[in-house]
C-alpha cells in the first residue's frame, strides 16, 4: 500500500520583477510514473478563495492565482486515494512545477473468513459470509453493513475487526478503520500486517509523528515495500525537514536498491541540504534505474542546473 504520496516542490524559486498573479502548474502521476488524466486539483487560500483545475491526458494542470502565500492543494481522481498538501507560493518570479504522485485504492487482500464458533447465532455467520462476498466484489459499503451486524454479536473478534477495518477503508471511512486497527494492534502488537496497514492510514490522515513512532517499532524485515518509507520521507520534505526525509529515503533504498524513485526523492532532500554532489549522484542513479519514468525526466532537468 502506498499512500498517496504528496506534493514535492522541485527546484528553487527565482526572484521576479514585480508583484503579479501567480502562475502555478504541475503534473499528477500514479505510482508507476504514468500520467493521471481527469484528476481534479483544488487550490484554496484563506485570502484568495478557491481555484480548480483538471489534469489533461499527460497528467498536467495549471492555474492562475490571484496572489501568493500559503495555499492548500487537494487532488482527487477516480480510483485513487485523495491527496492533500500545501505550498508557499511567491508573488515574484517563476514558481517551478509541482509533481504529485497519487496512489491507487489498493486491492483488498484476501482475508481468511473469521472463524465463528458453532454456538454463535446463525445470523452472525450469515453476516460474515455476506460481508466477505461484498468485500471480494469491492462493494465496500455493503460489506460494512454486514460486518457491523456480525461485530454487534462478536465485539472482541480480532479477525472480524480487521475485515471491518478493510471495508471501512474501502468505503472512505478512514477514522473508523484506524480506530479498529488500533484495537487490533493493542490486542496483538506483533501482527505486522495490521501494523503496516495502520501506519499507512495514519500517514494518509497526516498523523506523521504517530505513524513514524509505530513504524520505528516494526522489525526492519517486516517492511517489504519501500514506498511506505518513501511516503514518510515526502511528508518530511513537505514539512521542510530534509534531514529526516533523507534518512527515510536511504532506508527505502536499503529495502529495494533497484527502485529509481527512491534515489530521485533522496536527491531532492540532498538539494535542500546543499549536498549537491550527493544529489547529482542520486539523480543520475534514478535515470539509470528507470530511464522512462517521470522521475527520470525530472532528474534530467534538475541535472541541467548542476552544469
Amino acid at each position: 500500500m502506498r499512500i498517496a504520496a504528496g506534493l514535492v516542490l522541485l527546484g528553487t524559486l527565482v526572484a521576479g520583477e514585480a508583484l503579479a498573479q501567480v502562475r502555478v502548474q504541475g503534473t499528477v502521476t500514479d505510482e508507476e510514473g504514468k500520467p493521471v488524466a481527469g484528476a481534479k486539483v483544488t487550490l484554496q487560500s484563506d485570502r484568495a478563495g478557491i481555484e480548480t483545475a483538471t489534469t489533461d491526458r499527460r497528467g498536467k494542470w495549471g492555474a492562475l492565482l490571484e496572489m501568493g502565500g500559503p495555499w492548500n492543494i487537494d487532488i482527487e481522481a477516480e480510483g485513487f486515494v485523495p491527496t492533500k498538501g500545501s505550498i508557499q507560493l511567491s508573488e515574484v518570479g517563476r514558481t517551478p512545477p509541482l509533481k504529485t504522485t497519487i496512489r491507487r485504492v489498493p486491492e483488498p487482500e484476501p482475508e481468511p473468513e473469521p472463524e465463528v464458533a458453532s454456538t454463535v447465532p446463525p445470523e452472525a455467520v450469515e453476516a460474515v459470509r455476506k460481508g466477505e462476498e461484498f468485500l471480494a466484489q469491492k462493494m465496500f459499503k455493503e460489506a460494512v453493513v454486514e460486518f457491523e451486524k456480525a461485530q454487534a454479536i462478536l465485539p472482541d473478534h480480532l479477525q472480524l475487526k480487521q475485515a471491518l477495518a478493510r471495508a471501512y477503508y474501502g468505503a472512505g471511512q478512514i477514522d473508523e478503520a484506524v480506530g479498529l486497527l488500533k484495537q487490533v494492534h493493542a490486542a496483538d502488537p506483533t501482527n505486522n500486517a495490521v501494523n503496516l496497514l495502520l501506519v499507512n492510514l495514519l500517514l494518509e490522515q497526516g498523523k506523521l509523528e504517530e505513524g513514524k513512532t509505530l513504524l520505528q517499532q516494526l522489525p526492519q524485515d517486516a517492511i517489504e515495500d519501500p514506498m511506505i518509507l518513501v511516503n514518510v520521507g515526502i511528508l518530511f520534505i513537505n514539512k521542510e525537514n530534509p534531514r529526516e526525509a533523507h534518512d527515510y529515503f536511504t532506508r527505502a533504498i536499503g529495502v529495494d536498491p533497484e527502485r529509481g524513485e527512491s534515489y530521485y526523492y533522496r536527491a531532492l532532500a540532498a538539494v535542500q541540504l546543499q549536498r549537491l554532489d550527493d544529489a547529482k549522484a542520486d539523480f543520475e542513479k534514478a535515470i539509470e534505474l528507470a530511464p522512462d519514468s517521470s522521475e527520470a525526466a525530472e532528474a534530467a532537468e534538475m541535472l541541467k542546473q548542476f552544469k
